[in-house]
């Protein structure tokens, strides 16, 4: 019988013993905080489980960021989804970075304070 194979974080997993395992060591993928880190921007997933390049995404459902394997999207709790391909993050602003101070993003897709 023939195992169900696929990725996660980019990381090729495969469907044995009942559950997802990592292909390299065989850990169960259900094992968080685990040490794989995305095959395209070499982050570890968050504390729940997000991409490490796209972080939390205040009111959205569920996102990927493709992992430069596959199309990625964003589910919003609306369920509008949005894909993309080729995502590069170039910097990622934390909120403390922010500081409360509104940022809009430029037609040349550069970050200005309001």
């Amino acid at each position: 019988m023939q195992s169900k194979r696929g990725t996660t974080s980019g990381v090729p997993v495969v469907y044995e013993r009942g559950e997802w395992r990592w292909e390299d060591d065989g850990q169960p993928v259900s094992d968080f905080p685990h040490s794989h880190r995305c095959e395209n921007c070499g982050l570890l997933p968050g504390p729940d489980g997000e991409d490490g390049c796209l972080g939390h995404l205040p009111g959205v459902i569920t996102a990927c960021c493709g992992h430069g394997k596959f199309p990625g999207y964003i589910v919003f709790e609306n369920r509008t989804k949005i894909t993309f391909t080729l995502l590069t993050v170039e910097h990622r602003t934390s909120p403390s970075e922010l500081s409360g101070r509104p940022w809009v993003i430029t037609d040349a897709g550069k970050e200005e304070e309001a």
